[in-house]
């Protein structure tokens, strides 16, 4: 802001200059006539910041057109625009050239050069306060995280820890006492760090673990089958150490169908606001919506259960039981692939007993987003959900978990204006598109919005922010 206003140029964010930004003060004592220029433009201002912290997952993208000196410019305006570009950074939402910010060494010697330098620096070293570690480089690489550790780890608000369920994580979580977010990968162990570890069988007991008094998310994905009893005990002992405090869980089939089923665990997971479940087969899937049905978690307001790859879940008892289990909770819904047939013994129920009584399915009056398989288009299911989630206001189809990407065929306009008829306050129904047509990335998604009154657009939702991009 500052230099010649006579200057015609076009504004880029790099002259932008963020050191006089919280020097900014608005007189209110001095003449309302005076004052009518500087408050509509400070009003204009704070309107575009606002609608900037909407539009950034989207625009950081387009890495070209970025360098790290404007990423940090704007980073400074308010503290939502900062969470926002860092949130994006450490789940690695944007480019790579944005993503190495995420610190993680696969050498002694890159520690100690980065130790080095933060000695040299005095203060957070981590950027985006976020550190990946993973324990496959050796002993001599350990040594190193150590003492980075032991001296700015508790600078920390994300880690990413893979392969470090065992002996390894205690250390590493007591050096890193602040942390709000831990992200746990287990795959193999990186090196024999002891071999009679693998096949110890005693229990671990949460009083090992240190206090984390910020931590709220928590993400597992243990795939290592060989090691289940060593690794179940380890994780059993993490979510009863840290369950009461965890806002966010996710969590493999496997995971939640061997150690969250337990009383003590699921009992310790009472403030649990979201939870989601990945790589469920369908031979398991019953089981979790068993489990579903039994726990008391009140809070619950995201629930998310993704299918492995060609998987369809059984509908069943359990899974009526499941949506009874979170009726005056749930306000969101991501539902696996179902499988059209396991629900016909519920369509003739539903049509026999429902319409003489109401009292035969509990209404989830809180939900209003539901996400669904594009390949459930047209499953007998829907009657039996609009009876369930009468205030539901967007119903979000997604593609379906396949090896192959895939171009989903364009619904058919009247089976979409069901929909609206079924369900009284439904306000659009999300389509996705061909994500051939873009640049894929995982986090971005295309969408055809039908609304109610008959309009379409087209969308792009770039992590949980979307933007109107055209009508169809």
């Amino acid at each position: 802001m500052g230099g010649n206003s006579s200057r015609n140029r076009n504004c880029e964010v790099d002259d932008f200059d963020s050191s006089g930004i919280d020097k900014v003060e608005v007189e209110t004592t001095v003449e309302a006539s005076a004052n009518e220029y500087a408050c509509s433009e400070h009003d204009g201002f704070l309107r575009a910041v606002k609608r900037l912290n909407h539009a950034l997952p989207i625009l950081l993208r387009y890495h070209q057109y970025w360098s790290l000196r404007s990423i940090l410019c704007i980073r400074q305006l308010n503290k939502a625009i900062k969470n926002t570009i860092d949130d994006c950074f450490a789940v690695g939402q944007c480019d790579t050239h944005f993503h190495r910010r995420v610190f993680k060494f696969t050498t002694p010697e890159e520690i100690k050069h980065f130790t080095r330098k933060a000695n040299e620096f005095k203060g957070n070293p981590f950027i985006l306060k976020h550190l990946c570690l993973d324990s496959e480089y050796g002993e001599d690489w350990w040594t190193e995280a150590k003492i980075l550790l032991t001296q700015y780890g508790h600078f920390l608000r994300r880690l990413t820890l893979m392969d470090f369920l065992d002996e390894l994580i205690l250390p590493t979580l007591r050096f890193s006492q602040n942390i709000e977010f831990l992200t746990i990968h287990n795959f193999d162990y990186g090196w024999d760090r002891d071999e009679d570890a693998d096949t110890d069988n005693e229990p671990v007991y949460s009083s090992k673990f240190p206090r984390l008094p910020n931590l709220k998310h928590l993400w597992l994905n243990i795939l290592n089958a060989p090691l289940a009893p060593v690794l179940n005990s380890w994780t059993h002992a993490l979510l009863f150490t840290y369950g009461r405090q965890l806002r966010t869980l996710h969590c493999t089939q496997k995971d939640f169908c061997q150690v969250i089923r337990w009383g003590s665990v699921s009992s310790n997971l009472l403030n649990l606001e979201e939870l989601q479940v990945n790589y469920i087969n369908q031979n398991q899937g019953d089981l979790v919506f068993e489990i579903l049905a039994d726990v008391k978690w009140t809070k619950l307001k995201r629930l998310c259960l993704k299918e492995i790859c060609e998987a369809e879940i059984t509908f069943s008892n359990y899974t009526s039981k499941a949506l009874d289990t979170f009726s005056n909770s749930l306000e969101e819904l991501s539902w696996p692939k179902i499988n059209d047939e396991s629900f016909d013994y519920w369509t003739f129920w539903f049509q026999s007993f429902f319409f003489s009584s109401n009292e035969n399915i509990k209404v989830c009056s809180s939900l209003k987003l539901l996400r669904a398989r594009e390949s459930n288009l047209e499953s007998p299911m829907w009657l039996y959900l609009s009876a369930r989630f009468v205030n539901l206001e967007c119903l979000r189809f997604e593609m379906d978990m396949r090896e192959m990407r895939y171009s989903p065929p364009l619904p058919d306009r009247t089976v979409v204006e069901g929909f609206f008829g079924i369900f009284s306050k439904l306000r659009c129904v999300m389509w996705p598109k061909d994500s051939l047509r873009i640049r894929w990335k995982p986090e971005c998604h295309e969408y055809i919005v039908y609304m109610r009154n008959g309009n379409s657009y087209e969308v792009i939702d770039y992590k949980e922010n979307g933007m109107l991009v055209s009508q169809f």
